[in-house]
């Protein structure tokens, strides 16, 4: 279990291509926690049109860059990778957010963290599954997988 604590207060940026910014817009969300209605944080920016479409071009930049062309396994691999981050990260990430949404503390590491991760691998499992990936035959051939459009009967 990490030591490390995260302060709600430090989250009052919005994460965009990889860096912490300022919202464009101004306004702001004051966030409660649920138990006793005390303030965690009042300055939880909210993201307006300009945010959200910058956001939706650095995701499409981002799916149209290396990742579109990284086989199925690169993909699981890239999964599987950032379980293993998680491992180290995900229990102070879920003891912030015990104070916004309820969920008992002492669930967070082990059960909250299980459901995350178990999550995360069996979409790993996933992504060589889908139409059109290939697995290499005994004959050193490549055999394209396919699944008929329609279910014939």
């Amino acid at each position: 279990m990490s030591d490390k604590v995260l302060d709600p207060k430090s989250f009052n940026k919005l994460y965009l291509n990889g860096k912490y910014v300022s919202a464009q817009s101004t306004d702001t969300y004051t966030l409660k926690n649920p138990k006793d209605n005390s303030v965690v944080t009042s300055e939880v920016p909210i993201a307006g049109a300009e945010d959200v479409d910058a956001a939706v071009k650095f995701a499409e930049d981002a799916f149209k860059g290396p990742w579109s062309n990284f086989t199925a396994i690169q993909r699981a691999e890239c999964m599987l990778k950032l379980v293993s981050i998680l491992d180290e990260e995900l229990t102070p990430i879920l003891t912030l957010d015990s104070l916004t949404s309820g969920i008992p503390i002492s669930l967070a590491p082990v059960r909250e963290k299980n459901y995350i991760r178990n999550c995360l691998i069996y979409y790993a499992g996933w992504t060589d599954k889908q139409k059109g990936d290939y697995f290499p035959a005994d004959d050193g051939m490549r055999n394209m997988q396919t699944r008929p459009n329609e279910i014939s009967g």
